[in-house]
């Protein structure tokens, strides 16, 4: 028998705060989503997430929508990216300049979910942001 979307929501869900090493009470936290909401999402109790709380949780933890909701099955690299520029207080140009790769295609990154980096372009960024290639990964 096929998931159910709403079974897909919920482990994802839970896996995504997992990997941030959360409990709900952190991701209610970082959400503003109360955190019995939560537990009923990853409990599969609650179907149908509001669009608005997908979108939460997926900044707050790092992922995509289409993650969360079983479109893709690894989380995209580009949240990632700018979760790291922000823990270094970089900008986007900031970061093309420590890299020499160009703003527009850090932009690019940023911006389009699902995209292949050269892993060298990766292993340039996680050294200018002091991150790990598996946390721009999602493998943590």
């Amino acid at each position: 028998m096929a998931e159910t979307l709403s079974a897909i929501i919920a482990g994802r869900i839970r896996r995504a705060r997992l990997s941030k090493g959360w409990n709900q009470g952190d991701l209610a936290r970082e959400t503003g989503i109360l955190q019995g909401t939560i537990s009923r999402y990853e409990s599969g109790e609650r179907r149908g997430v509001h669009p608005e709380n997908l979108i939460k949780i997926a900044d707050a933890t790092g992922v995509t929508v289409d993650f969360l909701v079983g479109r893709t099955d690894s989380p995209d690299i580009g949240p990632r990216i700018a979760r790291a520029r922000g823990l270094k207080s970089m900008s986007q140009q900031q970061l093309a300049n420590a890299t020499g790769i160009p703003v527009s295609l850090i932009r690019q990154f940023e911006g389009q979910g699902g995209m292949e980096i050269d892993p060298e372009i990766l292993d340039r960024i996680a050294k200018a942001t002091g991150v790990q290639i598996d946390y721009l990964l999602g493998i943590e």
